[in-house]
């Protein structure tokens, strides 16, 4: 059986100004999962490259994004298909 390595922060900054937007991505994720029953899949790529140009960000980080929405831990609390 393989060990799962602990996650260490990339840095220790962290502006605490925005704070509330990063609970607010959680609760975007969590209205996500619960609309989708669990199953939201992979958006379009004509989707990603419409939000990339609206959002002014790059199409690469929105399918990492969406990519990793698609990954699960083992119990089932992250990602995009839910148990």
């Amino acid at each position: 059986m393989m060990k799962r390595m602990p996650f260490e922060r990339p840095t220790d900054h962290y502006d605490k100004r925005i704070s509330n937007i990063d609970e607010q991505i959680c609760d975007l994720i969590r209205q996500r999962k619960d609309i989708s029953d669990n199953n939201p899949g992979f958006p379009p790529f004509e989707y990603i490259s419409n939000w990339a140009t609206t959002f002014e960000l790059y199409e690469d980080f929105l399918k990492a994004v969406f990519g990793a929405g698609l990954a699960t831990d083992r119990a089932g609390k992250i990602g995009g298909h839910y148990r």
